[in-house]
């Protein structure tokens, strides 16, 4: 793991365990707000002390960007605090804790780099909901915590306009092409958040996996995204099948796929799987 200090306002910590999963401390004028908790539970308790050590202050707020469970295994180091999320997203939450099983649970950990990452979990779900919209102010900072959709039905975007700081989960990725394989991904809200990003005074971006970026990975992300949808819908004019749709997609390489990794295989095709019910089947 790395604790880094991006500047006096911003802390992240991002995690090797796991395709360098960020979670993000923000130093407000009087408390601290976590933003997504990651997927390793003793590695969140020593970030959430370094921070606090570091700052003299405390946390009182977790905000979490979906409900993937990468982004909110460490939930229960937070829970003397406020837990936000969507309503969405909290009832995503609620049913995969009730559906977990020890079995779920270890073939989960196999994925992982470090198989302590589990040790301890207590599920923690959220204790406060918000529909769309929230904001979060401390003096003269402003946090907008915003519902956006794209990456998941529940997606949400912490933007802090005085810092210039923008946290956007996975709908921002740095190191893993766009994972639109969730049930509930809708590309295109996801292209029309991105497109709003660009229009906020922002000066770092987020993401939920990889490094602090810039405006060139929002647009870089549209592009494979159009990309993608354009070439699955002129192949679906071709009446190319599914299954067509996804092997030649697959071979286009809209971005760099390390082939020896299983899980980047089966997500490239699972999104164009999920792109091509998206835009061909139920739009028919």
């Amino acid at each position: 793991m790395v604790f880094e200090k991006v500047n006096e306002n911003l802390y992240l910590l991002i995690d090797e365990s796991y395709y360098d999963t960020i979670s993000s401390a923000l130093v407000l004028p009087n408390s601290l707000i976590m933003v997504d908790s990651g997927i390793h539970v003793s590695n969140m308790k020593e970030f959430r002390k370094y921070v606090e050590d570091e700052t003299g202050k405390k946390f009182d707020t977790l905000i979490l960007t979906h409900h993937h469970n990468d982004h909110v295994i460490g939930n229960q180091v937070f829970s003397d605090c406020k837990i936000i999320a969507t309503k969405t997203v909290a009832q995503k939450l609620k049913t995969w804790k009730k559906n977990m099983t020890p079995e779920k649970l270890e073939r989960r950990k196999e994925t992982l780099k470090d198989k302590t990452a589990f040790d301890g979990l207590e599920i923690t779900l959220p204790n406060e909901t918000f529909d769309d919209y929230l904001e979060i102010i401390d003096e003269n900072i402003k946090v907008v915590i915003k519902r956006t959709g794209g990456h998941t039905k529940g997606s949400t975007s912490v933007y802090c306009p005085s810092y210039k700081i923008l946290i956007a989960g996975d709908n921002l990725l740095s190191n893993f092409p766009p994972y639109g394989a969730d049930p509930s991904c809708n590309p295109d809200t996801w292209i029309n958040t991105l497109n709003e990003y660009l229009t906020l005074d922002v000066e770092k971006f987020i993401p939920g996996h990889g490094k602090v970026s810039d405006h060139k990975l929002v647009k870089d992300t549209i592009k494979v995204i159009e990309k993608m949808r354009d070439f699955i819908k002129k192949q679906a004019s071709k009446d190319k099948t599914k299954e067509e749709v996804i092997e030649e997609g697959f071979d286009m390489k809209f971005y760099p796929v390390n082939e020896d990794d299983s899980f980047e295989v089966s997500a490239m095709k699972y999104t164009l799987s999920n792109w091509y019910k998206f835009w061909v089947e139920e739009k028919n």
